[in-house]
């Protein structure tokens, strides 16, 4: 066995017509997103006749004691173990740091075309997944889920009742919903501090505009001045989807929308949903809602989705709250889901 440290490729002799230099090395990036520690092993499994990477050779000695690794070029310095009778590397072994305050490091092993991963505190398991990111969306930092879903001359929205740090529960009576007007209810998933930040901010431009106006906002005009407000901050978005749900105060038509976090409405006739059970919510909603539901129906329909889908989410849930917006009266139910 021969331990052989492979050369750095930004490592080059600089050379000029008077004087020569010395082997210089350039600056080490420890940015959490490139490797920190790269191996390369050979394993006695291995069969002799089994083909080289490309772009690798061997002298031309048949006991080759010294082999230029394949591996890409890197700020790091790599370490090659080479067995004498074997010559196909088996795995790259790449371990990328976490954050602090994850619950375990992260381990991968690629191989050929397949790639693998694992969470048991470094050891790589064959588990037939692709590699994820491990980094948390800071969409669903402190978790949440929010539904909207229209009726006969009605409609409902509906959100859980968790406010976490990740996976960590602080508590279970956070409002994500808020009633903007008589018939006008908004949604705010996402980031809790941007939550209550663009909450008194359109709470603000609701009040100005109508005092200037003398009148009741639209729902379709309150989604433009969200989405306005979501624009302006495009660079440095608010991050969060809002959800808008309520009744045009002269029709009385349903209308429901949601939007991303830089104010790209979506408007639709049946159901909009947000949060970190997305999926989950739209498997539901596409199962449960049926056109010109009545009011008790929207509210089961909602219900259901709602508790279901969270069910099947980590960072959402801990109850739920539903309102029920029709022409003369709005209803306001708590529902009480599992708490583990």
């Amino acid at each position: 066995m021969h331990m052989i440290p492979l050369p750095l490729s930004s490592m080059k002799e600089q050379s000029g017509p008077e004087m020569s230099r010395p082997l210089q090395s350039s600056p080490i990036d420890t940015r959490p997103v490139y490797m920190i520690d790269t191996r390369c092993e050979l394993s006695s499994s291995t069969p002799s006749s089994a083909p080289l990477p490309p772009n690798s050779s061997f002298p031309s000695s048949t006991s080759p004691d010294k082999i230029s690794s394949p591996l890409p070029p890197s700020s790091v310095p790599c370490t090659t173990t080479m067995d004498q009778n074997y010559q196909q590397p088996q795995a790259l072994h790449i371990r990328l740091p976490l954050p602090e305050g994850y619950l375990s490091s992260r381990s991968a092993s690629v191989q050929g075309d397949r790639q693998y991963s694992s969470y048991s505190n470094g050891n790589i398991e064959d588990t037939g997944r692709h590699i994820e990111s491990f980094i948390m969306s800071i969409l669903g930092y402190n978790g949440g889920a929010v539904v909207a879903m229209t009726g006969k001359d009605c409609v409902a929205i509906a959100s859980d009742l968790r406010f976490g740090v990740r996976l960590q529960t602080i508590s279970t009576n956070f409002e994500k919903v808020f009633q903007m007007g008589p018939h006008l209810f908004l949604g705010l998933p996402g980031l809790a501090t941007d939550t209550q930040t663009v909450h008194q901010r359109l709470r603000f431009r609701l009040n100005l505009y109508e005092l200037r106006e003398n009148r009741r906002i639209l729902p379709k005009t309150f989604a433009a001045m969200v989405s306005n407000l979501l624009y302006e901050r495009r660079f440095g978005p608010y991050f969060i989807e809002p959800v808008i749900a309520g009744l045009d105060p002269e029709s009385y038509q349903p209308y429901i929308c949601n939007m991303d976090l830089i104010g790209c409405v979506n408007v639709s006739k049946d159901f909009v949903v947000c949060g970190t059970c997305e999926e989950q919510l739209y498997g539901m909603c596409e199962t449960l809602w049926k056109p010109d539901m009545k009011p008790d129906e929207v509210f089961e329909a909602i219900s259901q989705a709602l508790v279901n889908a969270f069910d099947r989410d980590a960072v959402s849930g801990w109850g739920a709250v539903v309102h029920v917006i029709e022409k003369d009266k709005i209803t306001t139910r708590r529902i009480k889901t599992r708490m583990d």
